[in-house]
């Protein structure tokens, strides 16, 4: 599947970082601002932000572990782990602290990264972020997201899928979901493969405290 415009422009890379292997996309010049998806997504839905800002900042988009094309290890999903990956990443790019933007699953991550390792995070952005999941909800977010793993004929039917699943979600953010974030099966078109293959109550889903110096 060609990539997007936005999608394509940016450098595709896999980089080591000594406990994980992450795909990102990186592109732009000047202080570190990584960006972090979440559930389900990828690095790709990140394109139009990081056209904002490539222009002043080295901007990296990250398939976190178990999405896109990153390592997908049988283990290892809890924050901790996520906050992990985030420290050795700025640790291997070797480019000082870094500005951290999140979304949903990337929001917890970053926020934990910043209060375990804060001499290497500048800020964080955090989207749609929450410390606490009720149940109620959680259950709605894993019905929903377990509702999306079909088979699809085309984009176009993922498009018109999507875009009811989430109606609040602009047009072209939509198309870049469905050209990312789907792949070829026996009998069409199925989400990427990723693990945990559905979303799981996560232990440490609490309040965070940070330090002082990470506020």
């Amino acid at each position: 599947m060609a990539a997007s415009p936005t999608q394509s422009r940016y450098q595709a890379r896999r980089i080591d970082t000594g406990r994980i292997t992450l795909n990102v996309r990186i592109g732009g010049s000047g202080p570190l601002m990584l960006f972090y998806h979440g559930i389900t997504a990828n690095s790709a839905v990140f394109g139009p932000l990081m056209d904002a800002f490539s222009d002043r900042f080295t901007t990296v988009a990250v398939d976190q572990r178990g999405h896109g094309l990153s390592d997908k290890p049988e283990t290892g999903y809890d924050a901790a782990d996520y906050a992990g990956d985030i420290a050795a990443l700025i640790k291997t790019l070797d480019m000082g602290p870094a500005i951290l933007v999140g979304h949903s699953l990337g929001s917890r991550n970053s926020v934990t990264a910043a209060a375990r390792h804060p001499e290497l995070v500048r800020s964080v952005v955090a989207i749609d972020f929450t410390p606490y999941i009720e149940d109620e909800v959680f259950a709605s977010l894993s019905a929903r997201v377990n509702a999306g793993d079909q088979a699809f004929a085309d984009t176009d039917a993922i498009v018109t899928y999507l875009a009811n699943r989430y109606p609040n979600i602009p047009a072209p953010a939509i198309r870049i979901r469905a050209e990312s974030g789907y792949g070829p099966a026996d009998e069409g078109l199925r989400p990427s493969p990723r693990r945990p293959p559905w979303p799981r109550r996560p232990k440490d889903c609490a309040p965070i405290w940070l330090p002082p110096t990470a506020r």
